[in-house]
C-alpha cells in the first residue's frame, strides 16, 4: 500500500523541481504568439542595402498583462495599454507596410513594459535590419536565439547580419564533450526539456509498476531495463533543461555598439592598447571594475573596455 503513495510523491517532487525552469523560454508571466519566419533571402547585396525578407507574421493569440501604453507618432493609443498582444499585432502590421521605425518603437515599448519572447526579439531584429541598423539587429537576433536555441531561421538571419560586421574573429575549438553537451542543450528550449523529463519519468514509473506486479521473469527483466533507460533519459532531460535555464539567466555575452573601440591592457584610459574591435562584434564579459569591463573574444584574446561601448545580450 505504500508504493502508490511513494510513486505519487516522487512524481510531485519531479514536477516541483521542473516548474522553476519550465517557463524559461519566455522569462515572463505572459507569452507572445510565435512569429512567422522572415527569411533574409539574398546574401550578395551591397553592405548598405537591406536584404529582402520573405514570409508573413503570425498575429494569433492573446496576451494577458499590463503595459505602459503605446505612443505612435506622438499619439497615445489607449486600446493597446493593457493588451500587448494587440500592440504586437499592430507592430507587425506596420512592419509589413514598410514602416520599420514605427514598428521598432512599438516592439521596444512592449519590451519596456516587461514582456519578452523569442518572437518579439526576432521581429525587432528584422525591423532593425530592414532599417539598415545592423548592430541592434544582431543584438536582438542574439536575444531571440538565447530564448529559442536551435531555431534555424533565427540562426540564419543572425549569420547573415554578422556578414556586415567588420571584424572576422576565429572561434577557438571547444572540447568535443563540452561541444556535444551544448549542442544537445540547445536542441530544445528549457520548457521543452522539462516536458520531456516529466513525461519520461512518468513512463518510468509505469514500467516499474509492470515490473513489480508481473509474475513473468522475462517481462520483469524487460520492463526493469526499460525503466532504467527511461529514468536515465529523464535525468538527462532534466539536466539539459536546467542548464538551458541557467544559460539564459546567467549569460555574460554582449555586443559592441561603438563604431570602434580600443581594448586596453588594464582598466585605465592611459593603459596600453591591445587591439581594436568594431561594432557588431560579440564579446564575453568576465569581470568589472567601476565603468570598465574585462572582455574575452571568441579567439581567446582578452582586455578591458568601457561599459558604454557594449550592450549586454
Amino acid at each position: 500500500m505504500e508504493r502508490p503513495g511513494l510513486y505519487l510523491g516522487t512524481v510531485l517532487l519531479i514536477l516541483s523541481l521542473t516548474i522553476d525552469f519550465a517557463d524559461a523560454g519566455s522569462l515572463t508571466a505572459g507569452a507572445f504568439p510565435p512569429a512567422g519566419k522572415f527569411i533574409l533571402a539574398e546574401s550578395s547585396l551591397p553592405d548598405n542595402e537591406s536584404l529582402p525578407i520573405e514570409g508573413s507574421l503570425s498575429q494569433s493569440g492573446i496576451i494577458s498583462g499590463h503595459g505602459s501604453g503605446i505612443s505612435l507618432n506622438g499619439a497615445f493609443e489607449p486600446d493597446l495599454a493593457f493588451k500587448p498582444d494587440l500592440a504586437f499585432a499592430r507592430a507587425n502590421e506596420l512592419y509589413l507596410e514598410g514602416s520599420y521605425e514605427e514598428a521598432i518603437m512599438i516592439y521596444r515599448e512592449i519590451i519596456n513594459s516587461g514582456y519578452h519572447s523569442a518572437a518579439l526579439y526576432y521581429n525587432l531584429g528584422n525591423a532593425y535590419y530592414r532599417s539598415n541598423k545592423i548592430t541592434p539587429a544582431i543584438l536582438n537576433y542574439e536575444r531571440a536565439s538565447l530564448l529559442s536555441p536551435g531555431d534555424e531561421d533565427i540562426s540564419f538571419n543572425l549569420e547573415l547580419a554578422r556578414m556586415h560586421v567588420r571584424d572576422r574573429i576565429e572561434t577557438l575549438p571547444d572540447f568535443f564533450l563540452n561541444r556535444w553537451w551544448k549542442e544537445a542543450r540547445d536542441f530544445m528550449s528549457a520548457d521543452a526539456w522539462a516536458s520531456v523529463a516529466v513525461a519520461t519519468f512518468i513512463i518510468t514509473l509505469l514500467f516499474l509498476s509492470v515490473f513489480l506486479i508481473s509474475a513473468s521473469v522475462p517481462v520483469k527483466k524487460l520492463f526493469f531495463w526499460l525503466a532504467v533507460i527511461l529514468f536515465f533519459l529523464s535525468v538527462m532531460s532534466f539536466s539539459l533543461g536546467l542548464d538551458q535555464r541557467n544559460h539564459i539567466r546567467n549569460h555574460n555575452s554582449a555586443i559592441v555598439f561603438s563604431p570602434s573601440v580600443s581594448v586596453k591592457s588594464s582598466p585605465d584610459i592611459n593603459s596600453t592598447d591591445l587591439f581594436v574591435i568594431h561594432e557588431g562584434t560579440k564579446v564575453w564579459v568576465e569581470d568589472s571594475i567601476g565603468n570598465w569591463r574585462a572582455v574575452r573574444l571568441s579567439d581567446g584574446n582578452k582586455g578591458w573596455l568601457q561599459r558604454d561601448a557594449i550592450e549586454m545580450i
